[in-house]
């Protein structure tokens, strides 16, 4: 999934049906006959499922805010209240730990982290 916050377009790549079921790209890219080139141009359509969902033009933080505001001059209840928002920020922890702790390529001495690090250092060249 790819999120441009900037131009507000959000796209969104999985695997179709006939990736996940017919015959690999790599199988077909190693037989004989293989067109390489309608292989690769059936990448994006044919074997990743590519979705554009609409995307809101309302600025969601400028929306928060205004309500919080409103909500201070008028004592209105928040639609989100301090509890809730307490628990988001432990689900956000929760993620944030979970990718820092990951290991990427299911190996002890592989990369771990959201920025991948090698856990143990390599020795250079020469």
């Amino acid at each position: 999934m790819t999120v441009d916050f900037t131009t507000r377009e959000v796209v969104r790549y999985r695997p179709s049906e006939t990736l996940l079921y017919g015959t690999p790209p790599l199988e077909r890219a190693a037989q004989p006959d293989a067109d390489i080139n309608a292989l690769k141009a059936a990448v994006f359509g044919t074997f990743l499922e590519v979705e554009q969902p609409a995307v809101s033009t309302a600025d969601a933080l400028t929306a928060e805010l205004a309500h919080f505001i409103d909500c201070v001059r008028t004592g209105a209840t928040p639609r989100v209240d301090g509890h809730a928002a307490v628990r988001a920020l432990g689900a956000a922890e929760s993620v944030l730990a979970s990718v820092a702790a990951h290991r990427w390529d299911a190996r002890a001495e592989g990369a771990v982290g959201a920025f991948p690090v090698l856990a143990a250092r390599r020795r250079k060249a020469g």
